[in-house]
């Protein structure tokens, strides 16, 4: 009965274009059916319905008395005038649980730090202006960067398994507009999608 109020509500929201299903603690949810990859509900966040300076994603969250797991971030560019996009104008950091397995943040402006724990396999930012350096632990296999014009440091920790730099939804592979000088690559990377066969790193002053 919980699955089919749940299959309802996403049949609402279809309707209604509503941005998220169902809030708590000032972020907005998704809901994610189940699929081949898990055969549980799932939540993801996409909105922060209220104004935060410091953001903790949980690792599950409580709805309709079920539990879920929050295995998604992606809070991606809203119009200027909308709340949600006011709701983000102060956030200065995020930590992202190790149940989350791809997180996608866009156009925070006062953003200086973003914690991931183990688990997170994909990470892609825009629009991220204040933030002066990335540590990329080796449990992230795709990346994507663009327009983090504060992006000094980047640190890749080291690994076994190679990192990709991806193409996403408004996003280009590598870190493009991102005046990265400083770099500690502790593993194997892919650019082949950012076009820069010989790398992308054009104001690199320091690479290890």
């Amino acid at each position: 009965m919980v699955f089919v109020l749940m299959a309802v509500l996403l049949v609402f929201k279809a309707g209604a274009q509503n941005t998220y299903d169902f809030e708590v603690d000032g972020l907005g949810y998704t809901l994610i059916p189940p699929s081949s990859q898990n055969s549980f509900w799932t939540a993801a966040v996409s909105v922060i319905t209220e104004e935060k300076i410091d953001i903790v994603v949980p690792n599950q969250v409580t709805y309709n008395e079920q539990t879920l797991d929050v295995v998604k971030i992606e809070i991606l560019h809203t119009p200027t005038s909308s709340v949600f996009t006011e709701n983000k104008q102060n956030v200065r950091s995020i930590l992202i649980p190790s149940s989350v397995n791809s997180a996608w943040l866009e156009d925070f402006p006062k953003l200086t730090s973003i914690t991931p724990n183990d688990g997170l396999q994909e990470l892609v930012l825009k629009n991220i202006t204040s933030l002066l350096q990335l540590v990329v632990p080796n449990s992230i296999m795709r990346i994507g960067v663009s327009s983090c014009s504060s992006l000094h440091k980047l640190v890749v920790l080291d690994g076994i398994e190679e990192l990709r730099w991806v193409n996403g939804s408004s996003v280009q592979a590598g870190p493009f507009n991102s005046p990265i000088d400083t770099l500690y690559c502790g593993r194997n990377m892919d650019m082949s999608e950012t076009g820069f066969p010989n790398g992308f790193c054009f104001n690199l002053k320091s690479l290890r």
